[in-house]
C-alpha cells in the first residue's frame, strides 16, 4: 500500500483543476486525458537509512476510467519496483473539492 501514497496524491491535486468546470462530462473526459498515460518515478526512503544508488520507482496509469456510480474510477495502473513489476486495477473515489457555501 505503501507504494501507492505517491499515485494517489498526485490524483487528489490533479482533481483540483477541474472544481470550475460546471460541465461534469466534460470535466470527466478531461480527468481521464490527463490520468491515461500519467507516469510518477521516484524513490522510495526509510528515514535514519543511507540513501546512496536508491532503486527507481515508476507508477504508470495504463488507463482510467469513471464507473457508472458516484465519482468512483477505475484506474488500470503498473507499478514496478526493485525486482517486482505488476499491473493491477485500483478502484478509488475521485472527488473535486468542496463547494463553499453561498
Amino acid at each position: 500500500m505503501r507504494h501507492l501514497i505517491p499515485l494517489l496524491a498526485a490524483i487528489f491535486l490533479v482533481t483540483t483543476t477541474f472544481a470550475a468546470d460546471d460541465d461534469k462530462a466534460a470535466r470527466y473526459k478531461k480527468l481521464e486525458a490527463l490520468l491515461t498515460g500519467a507516469k510518477l518515478t521516484g524513490n522510495f526512503t526509510i528515514t535514519g537509512k543511507a540513501m546512496k544508488d536508491l532503486p527507481a520507482e515508476e507508477y504508470t496509469i495504463l488507463s482510467a476510467e469513471k464507473a457508472e456510480q458516484g465519482e468512483y474510477w477505475l484506474l488500470k495502473a503498473r507499478i514496478h519496483y526493485g525486482d517486482k513489476d505488476v499491473t493491477i486495477p485500483i478502484p478509488i473515489e475521485i472527488s473535486g473539492p468542496a463547494k463553499p457555501p453561498s
